[in-house]
């Protein structure tokens, strides 16, 4: 019985693993095809990442490349949420600076 409970344990952290290697490498193939490196495809990849993996190691900076994205792509109102959410949801995290710095520009820029 023990080794079942054990069996079904690995098996779901396996299965965990498989989605979060799926879910970088699909971000991976659209960071390497030039044509999407700014579309809302990859954006939302990167949000869809953070959403499911808040505590994943790569989740800030991807919110950070979303955010940027955002931006320099004239979607400045979405870029400045994502760079509040950074601020908000990751408080002690080393990119808060640059995220503080980067929304305080980008609500700068919002027309009015």
């Amino acid at each position: 019985m023990k080794f079942a409970s054990f069996l079904t344990v690995c098996l779901i952290l396996s299965a965990c693993s498989s989605k979060i290697n799926q879910e970088l490498n699909q971000i991976h193939s659209l960071e390497t095809n030039s044509k999407l490196k700014t579309s809302d495809s990859l954006i939302h990849a990167y949000v869809r990442f953070a959403d499911g993996n808040p505590k994943h190691d790569s989740t800030v900076v991807f919110l950070m490349k979303a955010a940027h994205i955002c931006v320099t792509s004239s979607k400045v109102a979405k870029g400045a949420r994502l760079y509040e959410r950074i601020i908000n949801e990751y408080e002690g995290n080393s990119m808060v600076p640059q995220a503080l710095i980067n929304g305080g520009i980008a609500y700068a820029t919002i027309p009015d």
